[in-house]
C-alpha cells in the first residue's frame, strides 16, 4: 500500500512544482509575505544595565486641558460673580467669551412689532443661525470691572476696565511661536477686530510659584455688563497637566 504524502517548509508560499500529483502552491500560503528577525548590535554589561534602566524609566508628560462653563442670560447692566471651578491646580489662562443672549436675539422691538404686525418672534443663539459668523466673532458686548481670583487671592490688583490695550497686555507672555511655548504674535486679532466684533477678555494666570501651582485652587470670575443687551457668557479655563510614566511597568503617577 503507497500514500501519496507531501511536505516541506518554505519561506512565504511553496514553488510552483508538482510532487507525486500534489501543488503545494495551491493549498498552502501564508499571508505575511516576509519575515525579519532581530539581534542585539550592542550589549550592554549587567553592572551597568541596571543603574541605566533605573536612571532612565520615569518620563515626564506636560499638556493643557481646558475645561469651558457656559452662563446664559446675564441680564444687562448687571455684575456676573461667579464660582467658575473648584480643586484645579496649575491654571495658565481663562478667557471669557460673551455672546447675544438667546433670550434677545433676533427679537424685534416693539413698536416695528405693533406697527407692522409681526406675529412675536423667539429669540435664538448666535450660533444657531446661518447667518451669524460666530464662534469665528461674537458682539462688541462691553466688560467692566473684570477680575480673576484664584483660591482667593485676585489676580489683577485693581478691577479691569479692559480694552484692546489689556487684551495685548495678558497675551504678551504667550507671545512666542517657538516649539516650547504657546502664540498669539502672528497677528490674528488687530484691534479693529478686537473692537467690532471679536471681543474675547483673556486673563493669564500663569504667574506665580511652584507652590501655588501644585495646590489645588478654586476659580472666581467677575465682570460688569456694560452694554444694554443681555448676554451669554462661555467661560474657558485652561490649566495644566503633568504626569510621570514608568516605562517599565506602563504605571502612571500623576
Amino acid at each position: 500500500m503507497s500514500y501519496n504524502l507531501v511536505a516541506g517548509v518554505f519561506i512565504v508560499k511553496p514553488p510552483q512544482s508538482v510532487t507525486k500529483g500534489v501543488n503545494l502552491s495551491n493549498i498552502s500560503s501564508h499571508s505575511i509575505p516576509s519575515c525579519r528577525l532581530y539581534y542585539p548590535q550592542v550589549t550592554v554589561k549587567e553592572e551597568k544595565l541596571q543603574p541605566y534602566i533605573d536612571s532612565n524609566r520615569s518620563k515626564t508628560l506636560n499638556w493643557t486641558n481646558i475645561y469651558s462653563n457656559t452662563y446664559n442670560n446675564i441680564s444687562a447692566g448687571s455684575s456676573f460673580n461667579q464660582l467658575v471651578l473648584t480643586g484645579i491646580p496649575k491654571i495658565k489662562g481663562v478667557w471669557i467669551i460673551p455672546y447675544l443672549s438667546a433670550r434677545q436675539n433676533g427679537l424685534l422691538n416693539e413698536s416695528a412689532t405693533a406697527t407692522n404686525n409681526v406675529p412675536s418672534v423667539m429669540g435664538f443663539a448666535q450660533y444657531a443661525s446661518p447667518f451669524d459668523t460666530c464662534p469665528a466673532t461674537n458682539a462688541p458686548l462691553s466688560l467692566t470691572n473684570l477680575n480673576v481670583a484664584i483660591g482667593g487671592q485676585n489676580v489683577f490688583q485693581n478691577n479691569q476696565f479692559y480694552t484692546f490695550s489689556n487684551f495685548m497686555e495678558n497675551i504678551c507672555l504667550y507671545d512666542k511661536i517657538n516649539a516650547s511655548d504657546f502664540g498669539l504674535s502672528c497677528g490674528l486679532i488687530s484691534q479693529q477686530d478686537w473692537e467690532q466684533g471679536c471681543r474675547w477678555y483673556f486673563i493669564d494666570c500663569s504667574r506665580g510659584n511652584i507652590a501655588d501651582d501644585l495646590t489645588p485652587r478654586s476659580l472666581v470670575v467677575s465682570f460688569n455688563v456694560n452694554c444694554r443687551s443681555d448676554i451669554d457668557v462661555i467661560i474657558y479655563t485652561e490649566y495644566q497637566t503633568e504626569v510621570t510614566i514608568d516605562v517599565m511597568t506602563s504605571a502612571i503617577t500623576m
